[in-house]
């Protein structure tokens, strides 16, 4: 499948344009060792793999696109709220009306301000195709993006990402390149749910996951997922 994405604004740098998320690891998963030790041992019937040994961690990391930041932004406290600064032509913060997240889930404090990122990229996937949008999983950002659905195969236009903040500090830069939102498609399909209590299913995948001492998961159920 491919999915297309569309530079709206020509000011905003090519540099800084949405890239597979695998290929931008954040560094905590690239600098933990995979074992506690030096090598993968059984300790009362417990691992000494790490995180970086969890298949469905590296799968949620490296799931779809980043769109990032396209240029430095300085985020300055003023009494109760953010201030931003830039230098890039196109305006990448704007505001809402706080009336517009009333009832959302958050603090007070949090929904009194919000803001949105004003992305640059448009995507076009293929009939049948949308995008799931989400603060990229399993990293710290000052910016974190309520999470959206669009229907991309219709709708082209650049959606923008609105954000809640808490406070961290009186001056926080927000470096170019800095990922923002997770870009994750997906096919939509109709479902319907049963339930059952024959767990004939569960012992099954239980019976081969405990058939080896490690990465049982990873050898009979895991498959790759490619994003290019």
């Amino acid at each position: 499948m491919n999915i297309l994405f569309i530079k709206k604004y020509s000011n905003i740098s090519d540099e800084y344009k949405p890239m597979p998320a695998e290929k931008n690891i954040p560094d905590w998963y690239k600098k933990i060792t995979p074992y506690t030790g030096e090598k993968n041992i059984k300790e009362d019937q417990m691992t000494t793999a790490t995180i970086k040994k969890c298949m469905p961690v590296f799968d949620s990391i490296s799931a779809g696109y980043l769109i990032s930041t396209y240029c430095d932004i300085e985020a300055i406290w003023n009494n109760d709220h953010y201030e931003y600064k830039y230098f890039n032509i196109f305006e990448p913060i704007k505001s809402h009306d706080s009336i517009q997240a009333v009832g959302y889930p958050a603090s007070d404090e949090n929904r009194k301000f919000v803001s949105k990122f004003m992305n640059a990229w448009g995507i076009k996937t293929p009939e049948g195709y949308s995008c799931l949008f989400i603060s990229p999983m399993h990293r710290n950002s000052f910016i974190n993006i309520l999470p959206g659905i669009v229907d991309t195969d219709t709708y082209n236009e650049p959606v923008a990402f609105p954000f809640l903040v808490e406070y961290c500090g009186d001056n926080v830069i927000i470096p170019a390149g800095t990922p923002i939102a997770q870009v994750i498609p997906f096919k939509r399909d109709n479902w319907s749910s049963k339930f059952t209590d024959d767990i004939s299913l569960i012992l099954k995948s239980y019976s081969l996951l405990k058939s080896v001492f490690f990465n049982g998961y990873k050898k009979f159920f895991w498959k790759r997922k490619q994003y290019l």
